[in-house]
């Protein structure tokens, strides 16, 4: 009894597993700053599963530690990680994160931050450029991140369709500028 038990258990799990494709376009990446400039792009061609790939969801799991040869980097600086089609004019953002304040971090630290991008899932088709683009302006000789990008789908009927994905705005904006309201900027 006990084992027919076991064996429905077992393949009832078995057929809910699901199927994830991984796809890492930065495997430990070092990224530094530029600081002549303020801000650097570490762009990286990528094929992601093709349009006719039923995926049910999208998550992205970024991992940031130390380099290698290097210390973690010091401040918190804006990263934004952008995703090119390649063959259109199409770029978006399709994840933003602040970088800890790891100049005190042990030469073995590392985290790993997920979100989900399955709303964005329909950008995340066929040949692409993904661009880790980091900001800052501290030296770029001593210290820095060693950076992961690892876009993972798992495989299946998708829980609602996307129609669209649709930018609304792009950019930086100044806020309280007495001369120019952010509203110039922004328009309905």
């Amino acid at each position: 009894m006990r084992s027919i038990l076991f064996l429905l258990l077992s393949s009832t799990l078995q057929l809910s597993a699901q199927d994830t494709l991984h796809v890492i376009s930065h495997d430990r990446a070092t990224i530094i700053t530029d600081p002549s400039r303020g801000v650097r792009q570490f762009p990286a061609n990528v094929a992601f599963p093709s349009a006719e790939t039923a995926v049910r969801q999208v998550l992205l799991n970024v991992t940031f530690g130390c380099p290698d040869t290097m210390r973690c980097a010091d401040w918190d600086y804006l990263d934004r990680i952008l995703v090119h089609r390649i063959g259109t004019a199409d770029t978006f953002e399709v994840a933003r994160m602040l970088t800890p304040y790891g100049g005190g971090f042990s030469k073995d630290w590392h985290f790993t931050w997920t979100t989900d991008l399955t709303d964005l899932g329909s950008l995340l088709r066929d040949s692409c450029t993904v661009i880790h683009e980091h900001s800052g302006y501290e030296p770029n000789t001593d210290r820095g991140w060693a950076v992961t990008l690892d876009f993972a789908f798992i495989l299946g009927k998708p829980a609602r369709p996307v129609p669209a994905v649709v930018p609304l705005y792009s950019g930086s904006f100044a806020y309280g500028d007495t001369a120019r309201s952010i509203e110039t900027d922004l328009p309905p």
